[in-house]
C-alpha cells in the first residue's frame, strides 16, 4: 500500500510539472520560468537560464521604466501603433534599445465595420516581451538573454504595475525553500508559480532526461582470433547527475559455432564479467523546443574477465579491454584487445552491438 501511495504521488508530481502554465517559446527556451498573475486577466512570465543570471540582472522595474519612456516615442513615430499586438523590446549588451514587432503566425482576426469599411480587428491580448541581453558562459547553446513576457489587455496597462522586483524575490524564497532539491543550483530546471491557488508552487527536475540508472540488453557480432561469434549482453550503468562519467557493470555471453563432419553444429558458450567507465552528456546540448535528445552516452571503456570458458577459443585468465564508440542511439562499435595473465599473447578484436532494450 505504501509503495502504491508513493507511486501515485510521483505520478502526480510528474504530471504537475507537465501541466504547469508555462509560456511556450517558439524557438529557444530558457531553463526556468516564473509565473506571476498580475490580475484576473494580466500575467507575467519570466524566462531565464539560471537563477544566478536572473538575480544578477533582476532589476526589471528599471527595464519597465525604460519601456514606458520609449513606448511614448514609438507611438509618436508610428501612425497606427494599435496594430501591434506583440512587441519585443530589447536592451542589448551595449545598452542600446530597440522595438521589434513580432508577427502572430496564423493569427485569426475579427472584423469590425466603420463608415462602410470592413476593418480587421484583433481581439486577443497584447504581449509585451522585454528582453535583457547578457554576457554569460554559453556551453549549452542556451539563449544569452532573460525575457519577461507581459500578457496584457493593452500595452498601456503596464503603468498599473510597480515593484515587480518583489515578485522575483518571492520566487527566490519559494525556490530556496524546496524541501528536497536545491532548486537554485544550475543543475535544475524549474517552474515557480506565484498563484496562491497553485497546488504545486515549485516544481523542479534535473537537466538530464536520463534516469539515474540505465539498464541495457543487447546483441552483437564480432571477430576474435579469426573466429566469428555472436553475443548477448546485459549491463547496468549508474549515472551521477553532475558528472560526465558513469560506472558500468555488465555480462557478455559469447557464442561460437563449430561445424564438424557428419555432426550437427555445436554452440560453444563463453562468458565475460565486465566493469567500466562511461562518458556521457548529462543534459541535452541544445535548448530547441522541438529537440529530440541525442543519446547522452558518448563512449565507454570496459575491462572484462573470462569467468566461463568452453572450447579452445580463449585460454585461461583471459582479459578483454574494449573501447566503445556510439554511431547511433542503439548501435555502437567496440574495438577490443584480448590477452592472458600479465599482458601476454595480446591480440585484437572487433564487435558491433545493437541494443534491443534500454530504459533511456
Amino acid at each position: 500500500m505504501k509503495l502504491l501511495i508513493i507511486g501515485l504521488l510521483l505520478i502526480i508530481s510528474t504530471e504537475s510539472f507537465s501541466q504547469r502554465r508555462i509560456y511556450e517559446e517558439n524557438s529557444l527556451r530558457r531553463r526556468n520560468q516564473i509565473y506571476v498573475p498580475l490580475s484576473d486577466t494580466n500575467s507575467l512570465f519570466i524566462a531565464f537560464n539560471h537563477w544566478q543570471e536572473l538575480n544578477a540582472q533582476a532589476d526589471i522595474d528599471s527595464l519597465v521604466q525604460l519601456f514606458k519612456k520609449d513606448w511614448a516615442i514609438f507611438k509618436a513615430a508610428n501612425s497606427s501603433p494599435e496594430e501591434y499586438h506583440k512587441l519585443l523590446y530589447v536592451l542589448d549588451k551595449n545598452g542600446q534599445r530597440s522595438f521589434k514587432p513580432v508577427p502572430y503566425p496564423g493569427q485569426s482576426l475579427d472584423f469590425r465595420v466603420e463608415q462602410d469599411l470592413v476593418i480587421p480587428a484583433y481581439s486577443g491580448p497584447d504581449t509585451l516581451i522585454i528582453e535583457k541581453q547578457i554576457s554569460s558562459a554559453n556551453t549549452l547553446q542556451l539563449p544569452q538573454n532573460i525575457r519577461y513576457y507581459f500578457i496584457l489587455n493593452r500595452f498601456e496597462e503596464i503603468d498599473h504595475y510597480q515593484n515587480i522586483n518583489n515578485y522575483i524575490q518571492q520566487a527566490n524564497a519559494l525556490a530556496a525553500a524546496h524541501p528536497r532539491k536545491k532548486v537554485l543550483e544550475p543543475r535544475y530546471m524549474s517552474f515557480v508559480s506565484l498563484d496562491s491557488t497553485s497546488t504545486f508552487p515549485v516544481t523542479a527536475r534535473g537537466y538530464s532526461s536520463m534516469p539515474s540508472k540505465v539498464i541495457k540488453l543487447g546483441m552483437g557480432a564480432g571477430l576474435a582470433r579469426n573466429q566469428w561469434y555472436t553475443s548477448l549482453s546485459g549491463e547496468i550503468t549508474v549515472l551521477p547527475e553532475l558528472k560526465r562519467t558513469g560506472l558500468r557493470v555488465g555480462w557478455d555471453e559469447y557464442f561460437f559455432f563449430r561445424n564438424e563432419d557428419n555432426a550437427p553444429t555445436r554452440i560453444i558458450r563463453n562468458s565475460f564479467l565486465n566493469v567500466g567507465l562511461v562518458l556521457f552528456h548529462p543534459y541535452p546540448r541544445t535548448s530547441k523546443t522541438n529537440y529530440n535528445p541525442a543519446p547522452p552516452e558518448r563512449g565507454a571503456l570496459t575491462l572484462g574477465y573470462l569467468v566461463n570458458r568452453n572450447g579452445d577459443y580463449f585460454t585461461k585468465n583471459t582479459w578483454r579491454l574494449a573501447s566503445r564508440v556510439n554511431v547511433a542511439r542503439r548501435i555502437n562499435i567496440e574495438p577490443e584487445l584480448y590477452w592472458n595473465g600479465l599482458f601476454r599473447n595480446v591480440y585484437p578484436g572487433l564487435r558491433l552491438n545493437v541494443a534491443f532494450f534500454t530504459n533511456e
